[in-house]
């Protein structure tokens, strides 16, 4: 009731990088050695009947983040066997919420794979693995829900051209957003970015929330351009903002 008198008008499961190691079936953490480890004693987590039930509750929005990293901590290096069966849960998820009555407003392509290793304790991947498992995962669950709506998830740093970490590391010169979006652009609603504090973040009212969304547009436009591309009206926005203490998240929301 009070997320519901507080206005909230989406809520996300499993999380960011929790959703990186987390079975949605069983509820229960992939690899206990890692983020989030697992539930403390007389914890339990939330299950996707009890987030759907919350949502139809708070009448809000649902994010649900898809799970792009667990066979690579699995297996370096997964094989076709293993892929194929990541992307069948995802499947199987989406039918499971139809029949929970929850179509979500987004599903999250993955998390943060463009981090280093220092920002990212799963699975960093080059544009391109990532572009290639967001045309799968999207041909998977549209397969299920034709209407399904997808976000995709980049770097706000370093400009719309900048290498993701394992790109940086192996010199395949692809940037990000434009190897992203030029594989699976027209197939995807959302740009979803991530902004944490550091340095003048810290100080309320000293940053301009709004410039990741202006620069970003600015340059997706000037490179739909360059490149003779239609450009598309993304939904743009945060789907993690913080720091240290999260004593400005208020600014971000």
């Amino acid at each position: 009731s009070l997320l519901a008198e507080g206005g909230i008008g989406f809520l996300r499961y499993p999380g960011g990088t929790a959703g990186q190691n987390f079975d949605w079936k069983t509820m229960c953490v992939i690899d206990t050695k890692r983020y989030p480890y697992g539930p403390k004693p007389g914890e339990t987590w939330l299950s996707s009947p009890d987030f759907a039930r919350l949502v139809n509750r708070v009448g809000a929005g649902s994010f649900i983040v898809l799970d792009f990293a667990s066979m690579y901590i699995a297996e370096p290096e997964p094989g076709e066997a293993r892929i194929q069966a990541q992307v069948d849960k995802a499947r199987d998820w989406a039918v499971r919420l139809r029949e929970l009555g929850l179509s979500p407003s987004c599903w999250e392509l993955g998390n943060e794979h463009y981090l280093p290793d220092v920002h990212n304790g799963h699975v960093r991947l080059t544009a391109k693995i990532y572009a290639d498992l967001c045309r799968r995962f999207i041909a998977a669950i549209r397969g299920v829900d034709p209407k399904a709506s997808f976000g995709v998830c980049g770097p706000e740093h370093g400009g719309f051209a900048g290498l993701g970490a394992r790109d940086k590391e192996e010199k395949t010169g692809d940037p990000w957003w434009p190897t992203l979006l030029s594989a699976v652009g027209h197939d995807v609603d959302r740009i979803i970015l991530h902004h944490y504090f550091h340095q003048m973040d810290q100080v309320p009212g000293r940053v301009d929330y709004g410039a990741d969304f202006t620069d970003w547009r600015r340059e997706y436009a000037l490179w739909c351009r360059a490149s003779g591309r239609s450009p598309r009206a993304y939904e743009i926005g945060y789907t993690e903002w913080g720091g240290k203490d999260y004593q400005d998240a208020l600014g971000y929301a």
